[in-house]
């Protein structure tokens, strides 16, 4: 996944939705149930918050999913 112009991990992407999610060592797999994204925080997620999230799904959306097991590259 592409961070501006670097390949770089999610998290480091999403530092502040990342600190504040309570699934941060879920596989894919357990986070993308029925055809959807179930993302849970700790807390209700101010206006940037939201915003980065968006941002975030806008990008994950691209992705295609398969149902091969997930690998750590």
């Amino acid at each position: 996944m592409m961070c501006g112009w670097l390949l770089v991990p999610l998290k480091l992407c999403f530092l502040n939705l990342y600190e504040v999610n309570t699934q941060q060592n879920a596989t894919v797999s357990e986070i993308w149930q029925g055809g959807a994204w179930v993302l849970s925080f700790r807390r209700h997620l101010n206006e940037e918050k939201r915003a980065q999230l968006a941002e975030l799904l806008s990008k994950v959306q691209r992705v295609v999913m398969s149902s091969e097991h997930d690998k750590v590259v």
